[in-house]
């Protein structure tokens, strides 16, 4: 087992947002699904995606992957510790703004709301910014080209199906509600103002 400073607190990141997720998966599941969207690909892609997590798992408990290791400066891994963490706050914050809202498939549940306001009044798709930063600092975590890259490297094609079908759905259901905070918001970063 590698314990450093760095593989605690991915491991402390990882048990925690398993915390977050199973809560409010948990205080969701009452209502009940009005469409949903998840089909065989979503399902495959989440399965491919979840090598982010595994890989990181099987470089800290075990030396199977070592062969991909590189250097790099501990400068970097406690930026990349900043980053992940920042990564986790983004996560927990757009959990808590979605409330009961959340859903781990591709969903609309009886009386879905549209929820704009908190980091959804700045990013329309938050949750998957923040594993995408979650991604961005484990690779400077773990020096390592599978443990590392791996959460980048296959949630992409899961965001990049996910996010069309998503927006497809809301416009469906919120209409020109949706389609005016998708003209204001950003999708995974913030949308820049102009000054006038």
């Amino acid at each position: 087992m590698k314990l450093t400073p760095f593989t605690i607190i991915y491991l402390a990141g990882l048990v925690s947002m398993s915390v977050i997720r199973g809560w409010y998966s948990v205080k969701g599941a009452r209502k009940r699904v009005k469409n949903r969207e998840s089909k065989g690909l979503d399902a495959l892609l989440m399965g491919i995606s979840s090598l982010g997590f595994i890989l990181p798992l099987t470089y800290i408990f075990s030396s199977w992957i070592d062969f991909a290791d590189y250097g790099l400066p501990p400068v970097m891994g406690w930026f990349g510790a900043v980053v992940f963490i920042s990564g986790h706050l983004l996560l927990w914050k757009a959990h808590i703004d979605l409330g009961t809202g959340w859903r781990k498939l591709i969903e609309i549940t009886e009386g879905h709301e549209l929820v704009t306001d908190g980091v959804f009044k700045h990013l329309r798709h938050p949750i998957y910014s923040a594993h995408l930063i979650w991604g961005l600092g484990q690779a400077l975590l773990f020096a390592n080209w599978l443990a590392g890259w791996s959460l980048l490297i296959a949630g992409i094609p899961l965001l990049c199906y996910r996010i069309p079908l998503e927006e497809r759905m809301m416009l469906a259901e919120f209409g020109e509600d949706y389609r005016s905070y998708m003209e204001s918001t950003g999708s995974l970063l913030p949308r820049i103002k102009r000054a006038r």
